[in-house]
């Protein structure tokens, strides 16, 4: 059996080697005028995607530690526009690792430049910023307002209450509605009539009640957790029974 090859061999990074061909990484930060030129090939980047998954993990893993430290802006960029579609069968692992290093320094805000940045991501992947959002809410459920305020920004709420995470996408409507951005009622009517023949959902739905109501009532998501609580003990399982009624047989 041959050996793994040498990433360094297989894709050489020097800076004597010409970057200037191919695609661009779009970037207008000063950060970007300050990463090495191979960080500003897309082609680079995604060849070293592809090499991960046939050379050494952690081989090709520690060329990408340069840009994670120094231009992270410039390989958020590079990997959403030379990776696969987040969240599709062709998306490497060594791509979805560093996507989930790399967005919280963005999502949060306190980075300069960064909404101006997730703009222009937003045009390249819409929905690895999606993802991207759940996945900070699971780590930081704190940053649920910022995540509201995110998808507003991108004019995608409606979108973002129809993703597969149950515990972000209720958490999300039930601020939202608190905020008077949608009606959390008609909403969970909709999304239990489309749930899965498992019934997914509607579990989702009762462990969420379970949850905020025995377990997370203070919970520092919300500045008036006892509105939090009414709404859920009442809303939700007038909802559930409706969507329990309509599954009956006649």
């Amino acid at each position: 059996m041959s050996p793994d090859p040498d990433p360094n061999q297989a894709l050489d990074l020097r800076d004597e080697v010409d970057w200037t061909g191919g695609t661009r990484v779009q970037s207008d930060s000063s950060e970007g005028a300050a990463a090495r030129g191979c960080w500003h090939c897309v082609d680079a980047i995604s060849a070293l995607l592809a090499l991960s998954t046939r050379a050494s993990f952690a081989r090709v893993h520690a060329l990408f530690a340069e840009p994670l430290q120094a231009s992270p802006q410039v390989l958020l960029t590079g990997l959403l526009q030379g990776g696969a579609a987040a969240g599709s069968p062709d998306e490497t692992p060594m791509q979805q690792e560093l996507l989930e290093a790399l967005f919280p320094l963005f999502l949060g805000g306190d980075s300069p430049g960064s909404a101006a940045l997730l703009q222009r991501l937003w045009a390249l992947q819409p929905a690895a910023i999606m993802r991207a959002m759940a996945q900070l809410h699971a780590a930081q459920p704190q940053s649920l307002l910022r995540v509201l305020d995110l998808a507003q920004s991108f004019g995608a709420l409606k979108e973002a209450l129809q993703l597969p995470y149950f515990s972000f996408t209720l958490d999300l409507a039930t601020v939202a509605q608190r905020k008077d951005l949608i009606q959390l009622e008609p909403w969970l009517q909709e999304r239990l009539r489309s749930d899965t023949a498992e019934y997914d959902f509607v579990r989702a739905c009762l462990g969420y009640l379970r949850e905020k109501l025995l377990g997370a009532q203070a919970s520092s998501s919300y500045p008036n957790p006892k509105t939090l609580t009414l709404t859920l003990t009442l809303t939700f399982p007038r909802a559930l029974a409706l969507a329990l009624t309509l599954t009956q047989p006649s």
